[in-house]
Formats: C-alpha cells, sequence, structure tokens
C-alpha cells in the first residue's frame, strides 16, 4: 500500500458513513437521557458523549475502510502521520495563520453579522469549573487531532485520487464548513470555516505532515474559546492548554535534521511500517 492508495470514492462513503452513525449514537442519546420530550434540552453531559461518538467515529471509520483493504496492513504514514522537520513545521502553520487571519479580518470587514457557534454552551463551558475544563479539552485537545485524522488525513487523501490536489481541497473545504452547520446563526462563519479547511489541505500538501494542520487547529480552536465571550474567563483554561498542546505536536511530530523528500519522511510510530 502507497501512501495514495486510497479510493477515490471513500471520501463520499466515509463521511456518509460517519455522520449517520454519529447522527443514530446522537439520536439514541437524546432518547436515553428524554431530551426529545417536550421542553427539554440534551443535558451538557448528553452533548459531551454525543461528540465523544462522532470523535470515536472519525477514527474508526478511516480505519476500519483502510483495514478491507487487507493487504498490505496501512500505516500510519498512509494517513499523513510522518515526521517534520522543526523549521518547516513552524514556518508553514505561522504563514498559514497569518493568511486566514488576514482573510478572517477583510471578511468581517464584509459581513457586519459575523456569525456565531452554540458548541461551547451545549458542551456546558458556561457552567464554568469541570464543564468548562471538559468542553476545553474536547474543543482544543481531542477535536483538532481527530478531524485532522479524518479529513486531511483520510478523506482529503482519497480526494485526490480523483479531483487532484486543488479539486480535493475545495471539497474537503467546503464539507468542513458544512458539518459544522448546526444552526442558522453558524451560516455567516459558514464561507471562513471552508477556507480553512481548503487551506489545512494545502498546508498538508505542502508539507506532507498531519502535525501542520493539527497544529494550525489546535492555535485556531485555542484562540477562539479562549476569546468567548459568554464564558467566564475562558483564557484562563484555554490558553494554557492550546500552548500545552502546540507544545507536544512540537516536540512529538518534530525532528531537527535536513527535511528528506516527502516520501522519505520518517512515520511517527516507526514500530509500525508493516
Amino acid at each position: 500500500m502507497n501512501r495514495d492508495s486510497w479510493p477515490p470514492w471513500w471520501c463520499v462513503i466515509a463521511p456518509f458513513a460517519t455522520f449517520a452513525l454519529a447522527g443514530a449514537g446522537g439520536a439514541i442519546v437524546v432518547v436515553a437521557t428524554g431530551a426529545g420530550e417536550p421542553g427539554r434540552e440534551l443535558s451538557a453531559n448528553g452533548a459531551l458523549l454525543a461528540t465523544l461518538w462522532q470523535d470515536v467515529l472519525l477514527i474508526v471509520v478511516p480505519l476500519a475502510l483502510a483495514v478491507s483493504l487487507r493487504h498490505p496492513a496501512p500505516r500510519p504514514a498512509d494517513f499523513g502521520l510522518v515526521r517534520i522537520t522543526r523549521g518547516r513545521l513552524v514556518g508553514a502553520v505561522v504563514i498559514a495563520a497569518m493568511m486566514f487571519y488576514g482573510v478572517s479580518w477583510l471578511y468581517s470587514l464584509v459581513v457586519s453579522d459575523g456569525g456565531s457557534q452554540d458548541t461551547l454552551e451545549r458542551l456546558g463551558a458556561d457552567r464554568g469549573g469541570a464543564g468548562l475544563i471538559a468542553a476545553a479539552v474536547m474543543v482544543v485537545v481531542i477535536a483538532p487531532v481527530v478531524e485532522e485524522f479524518f479529513f486531511r488525513g483520510f478523506v482529503y487523501r482519497a480526494a485526490r485520487n480523483g479531483l487532484g490536489p486543488a479539486g480535493a481541497a475545495l471539497f474537503v473545504g467546503v464539507l468542513f464548513g458544512a458539518v459544522h452547520l448546526g444552526d442558522p446563526d453558524v451560516l455567516p462563519l459558514i464561507p471562513l470555516l471552508a477556507f480553512l479547511g481548503a487551506l489545512m489541505c494545502v498546508l498538508y500538501e505542502r508539507t506532507g505532515s498531519l502535525a501542520a494542520p493539527i497544529a494550525l487547529h489546535v492555535l485556531n480552536n485555542a484562540l477562539a474559546f479562549s476569546s468567548a465571550t459568554d464564558l467566564d474567563n475562558p483564557g484562563a483554561v484555554g490558553l494554557p492548554l492550546g500552548a500545552a498542546m502546540l507544545l507536544a505536536v512540537y516536540l512529538l511530530t518534530t525532528r531537527g535534521a535536513r527535511a528528506p523528500g516527502r516520501d522519505e519522511e520518517r512515520p511517527l510510530l516507526t514500530g509500525a511500517q508493516g
């Protein structure tokens, strides 16, 4: 199996299967907690459970499809889990972040209603204490890893085999934006999220490592979490957690030697070459 072996149609099958199963699991949580009854909303704990189930599927579905090819066994490198030089990681993420926040600033000048997401409130961040910490872990730590594994490490790689890099980046960007459309208030944010999704595909394509889009994703989510105006001092949790996560990505995925060609980069898990 080479690093570009995913069948192109998997870019449709994987999202459909993942979010269908996530919806089914969410429905079970709603019924089990009685949230479907009139006047009752899904609790923060229920929302955390449903979100965690979706995050598990973002890893399990790509792995199940990869294993279905049977031989040879999928390697970490097949999902973009390869090491990158320190300078290359930092430089690429800094440039991509400048591009995204520059576009975000220009977008804010054109669109007066920037939209809003209720993700943090649904996860119980507005309760403070343990609720704030749990929401921060879900948003700043778990989401960037599992979403990048799914969207850039798997769906983009499959789409690229049928659409080419540019077409795949556009496809995954639109898909990434669409899956965040939870209510009408989010609609103004969708173009920015789609741009971010496509930009992270370009970042992965240019660096050859999933470490770069993960780092950008962590940075964006940590800043967004920490600037939430309807939470009580979210920066006290979001900023340290984001900094710790960025440091972990840097230490676990980088090396100091000169970068070889993309196909020669070492996987993060060297014992799983297969």
